[in-house]
């Protein structure tokens, strides 16, 4: 296990969907936890301490814009943070799904190359 990988917390409900985009990761050598649900995504981080949170917009329990506003007011309010989703986001909620360098990617995408390039880019 490489000590330098980035640590990313994977929020998505769909799994066969989370062990595809896991397995892209890891063999990219990022080291990656994974929640199905918006709750146990908050647990996740503050236990973590995750480099970046790769977020689905539509989990069951809490959302990704109430995990976002939960994010915002603790320590983790300055997150890296890629938004996966198959919803056409407005400016508004792209807006409100925020927290530190941010970018939204279409979930026909999240298995790719694209995925890695994206998580790379909001880790510097």
């Amino acid at each position: 296990m490489n000590e330098n990988a980035l640590k990313i917390v994977l929020v998505e409900d769909d799994e066969l969907l989370a062990i595809a985009i896991k397995t892209e990761l890891v063999s990219n050598g990022f080291l990656v936890q994974h929640a199905s649900n918006g709750l146990e995504a908050l647990d996740l981080i503050e236990e973590t301490e995750p480099d970046i949170l790769l977020l689905d917009v539509s989990v069951p329990q809490l959302n990704a814009f109430g995990i976002v506003e939960r994010l915002r007011k603790t320590r983790f309010s300055n997150l890296p943070l890629v938004v996966h989703t198959s919803w056409d986001l407005t400016n508004d909620e792209k807006a409100q799904l925020t927290l530190g360098k941010t970018e939204v990617i279409s979930k026909i995408k999240a298995c790719s190359s694209e995925l890695i390039e994206i998580v790379q880019r909001v880790a510097e």
